[in-house]
């Protein structure tokens, strides 16, 4: 996998996860489900995985298939069905497979011609099998446990879900920061790799023409939202924020968070708003999201506080926020006359 968190795969390509050096016992699980990060549409692109035990036994698994007439959007494994699996003459015999010591999970693809390549959005076990899409036909597209239907490419929204959960079909982001906490414009989205934790609120950017299917990733659910950075849902059913309380939402064009202002604002379910006073001060980032932002005011970075002490800050004297006077400040955050700016 390279540093984006892309396993790529050629024809004949072989490549693999691994769950750590020392395999944990899978005895306890019922499932293995694995979860592309984007859906791959190519037609009579198949792809075998196997899975190698800790003593590099390996056995065929299954197939993994992306086409116009079977789209599934998960492979998922009945473990306890391994002995049930025939193989052919040249594969492992399973009498010498260690379930309880399974290390890694791999691929080999055949059909097709050239290459591609997909990240993973989450690998994991289970005991609870989430719905998966297995059926042939356009209907593929709509089995998983949370549907978002109609989406075009690089459409972006925001996601809240009470259970832990896997991402087909888009990339997720979490929120880096903002540029400047006086004048506020632009926002930044840092890539996110990995399943989506239970009950906390994400960007997501589809990267295909297709509906975005999510999988639960485990039974348990929670019972309200918890900020997750700047990212903050009051409720997994339909809300409304207050205005002018420097909260923003992201706009219908998924390119701007806007101010709430005048009028309290609803967040429909299974979104999220953006609270300012949980933001700091941020650049780009590499491969994140850049959003423009309307109407917000100035506002506190956050985890910057005043610093009290016997010392005065309005004597028209800078001083860091040790409570240290600076004769020339370089780049960092100063307090002059009460107020706090920052050299950059």
């Amino acid at each position: 996998m390279d540093n984006t968190g892309l396993l790529h795969l050629t024809e004949f390509g072989y490549g693999g996860i691994s769950y750590g050096e020392e395999p944990a016992d899978w005895s306890q699980y019922r499932y293995l489900i694995v979860v592309p990060q984007t859906p791959y549409d190519e037609g009579a692109t198949v792809t075998d995985y196997y899975l190698a035990d800790a003593s590099g036994n390996e056995f065929y698994s299954g197939t993994f298939r992306y086409g116009f007439y079977n789209r599934p959007r998960a492979a998922v494994l009945d473990l306890g069905n391994i002995t049930n699996i025939s193989l052919g003459d040249d594969e492992t015999p399973l009498e010498a497979f260690d379930t309880a010591a399974i290390s890694s999970l791999t691929w080999r693809k055949w059909g097709g011609t050239g290459s591609f390549e997909y990240g993973i959005a989450g690998a994991w076990l289970s005991n609870t099998m989430p719905t998966v899409s297995t059926a042939f036909g356009d209907g593929t597209d709509n089995t998983g446990d949370y549907i978002i239907e109609n989406a075009s490419e690089n459409n972006v929204m925001t996601i809240c879900l009470p259970f832990a959960a896997a991402v087909c079909g888009a990339n997720v982001y979490t929120i880096a920061g903002i540029d400047d906490a006086q004048n506020p414009s632009e926002l930044y989205a840092q890539p996110y790799i990995g399943v989506l934790e239970a009950g906390k609120p994400y960007i997501l950017r589809t990267n295909s023409a297709r509906n975005v299917t999510i999988f639960r990733a485990g039974a348990n659910e929670v019972g309200q939202p918890e900020a997750n950075g700047a990212l903050v849902a009051d409720d997994f059913t339909t809300y409304y924020v207050e205005a002018d309380k420097n909260l923003l939402v992201l706009n219908a064009d998924g390119d701007t968070f806007e101010a709430v202002t005048g009028r309290a604002k609803r967040i429909n379910s299974n979104t999220a708003y953006i609270d300012c006073s949980k933001l700091s001060v941020a650049e780009e980032q590499e491969n994140g999201l850049v959003f423009a932002v309307s109407g917000a005011t100035a506002f506190e970075p956050s985890g910057i506080k005043m610093v009290e002490g016997k010392w005065s800050t309005m004597d028209g004297y800078i001083y860091d926020l040790s409570g240290r006077r600076v004769s020339n400040p370089s780049k960092g955050i100063y307090i002059k006359n009460g107020r706090k700016f920052i050299v950059k």
